[in-house]
């Protein structure tokens, strides 16, 4: 081999060294890095004990259609649920916590169940599954749940869950004190449909 044919081939060698696309590089993995935002994220979300919301939450079921304004209170397992007319006058209030909870209907009327799940039923024919909501209303998927289906956006919030019976999709987000929040979202179980749209956020709750 001549020198001139070495060195030729020494420079093809290095031109196509310089010139080979490098294979992308785990950080820049845009499926990875949706990952990474939504675990940061819902390690935020997971220190969001105290909030409250209000906005409006309707539901249907078979032919019945049914609405009213919500405000929600909630500082870690203790929870204050407001139904409001359309005039802003209270139907009916709920608290508790993991032990039991209680109902104030509109004549002032009280009862006790171990869930709200019964006084709904008793109330409004069908029953929210609030102990998943606690946590679906802030984005999140209720731990210590089997989840069937979570999928994530391009921002990496949750866009569709799957858990305990019900469909939840994410169909708007808002910032709060540069928190991404849940602004709509639709739940369905069975012949159950839900919307939620949430007017305010706040948190954490100060009283």
């Amino acid at each position: 081999m001549t020198l001139r044919i070495a060195v030729c081939l020494l420079v093809m060698v290095l031109t196509g060294c310089a010139t080979t696309p490098r294979a992308p590089s785990v950080s820049g993995d845009p499926v990875i890095a949706t990952d990474i935002a939504w675990q940061q994220h819902a390690e935020q979300l997971g220190q969001l004990q105290a909030w409250r919301l209000s906005g409006r939450i309707g539901a249907r079921q078979d032919q019945q259609a049914w609405n009213a304004g919500l405000e929600w209170r909630q500082t870690d397992d203790l929870y204050e649920i407001d139904l409001l007319s359309p005039f802003g006058s209270k139907l009916a209030h709920f608290s508790g916590n993991e032990q039991g909870v209680f109902l104030t209907n509109s004549k002032g009327q009280t009862a006790f169940a171990e869930t709200p799940e019964q006084l709904m039923t008793q109330l409004l024919g069908f029953s929210l599954p609030l102990a998943g909501m606690r946590y679906w209303v802030r984005g999140l998927p209720e731990p210590g749940i089997q989840h069937q289906r979570l999928e994530l956006n391009k921002a990496g919030r949750l866009s569709q869950l799957s858990q305990s019976g019900w469909e939840v999709d994410y169909l708007q987000y808002q910032s709060v004190a540069g928190v991404d929040l849940p602004k709509r979202l639709k739940m369905s179980h069975e012949e159950i449909g839900v919307t939620l749209v949430i007017k305010d956020w706040a948190a954490p709750v100060h009283d």
